[in-house]
């Protein structure tokens, strides 16, 4: 017999470390599974719109082609989680500052009012009356769009809107 070979014994004491620790796996699994799915999870989009146009990202072409009125913010909260989650209000904040401008009175389509409760897998969009511009001249250039949980958690997020909004402001 050479050293490299490997010789597998099945003994009642191995048999029980196999199973052993396949069920330790399994309930490392089971731990990881049951909080994931527990957790609250939120995506927060900021839109423009005008009229009854909601776009993603400023297009200079599209405005200058379709006379709409000018654009306004609106803020699409999309709860991805397994749980109901009820959003205390939303706004805007800006990187290294306190400042939060918060969105007290919400134009939402179906007439809604905060605390919102939000089904999985469901969204709802806040709709604002501030343009772009009024919102630099009284808050200043927002980095970001949150939505705060009635528990005091905070979810943020961007889009090509507030980046491009930042560029044109910049120059």
């Amino acid at each position: 017999m050479s050293a490299n070979q490997w010789h597998i014994v099945l003994s009642q004491a191995n048999i029980t470390l196999a199973i052993a620790v396949l069920g330790l796996a399994l309930g490392i699994l089971n731990l990881w599974l049951v909080w994931w799915r527990g957790r609250v999870r939120l995506r927060v989009v900021p839109k423009l719109y005008g009229g009854d146009f909601i776009w993603p990202e400023t297009d200079e072409a599209f405005l200058k082609k379709y006379p709409v009125e000018p654009p306004r913010f609106c803020i699409e909260v999309q709860n991805l989680g397994l749980n109901a989650v009820t959003i205390g209000f939303v706004g805007f904040l800006k990187r290294h500052s306190k400042t939060v401008l918060a969105i007290n009175n919400p134009i939402i389509k179906d007439g809604g009012k905060y605390p919102r409760r939000l089904e999985p897998h469901s969204s709802f969009v806040v709709f604002t009356r501030y343009t772009p511009r009024e919102i630099e001249k009284k808050f200043g250039v927002p980095d970001c769009a949150f939505a705060e949980t009635g528990s005091g958690l905070k979810f943020r997020g961007t889009s090509p809107v507030l980046k491009e909004i930042a560029k044109l402001t910049a120059d």
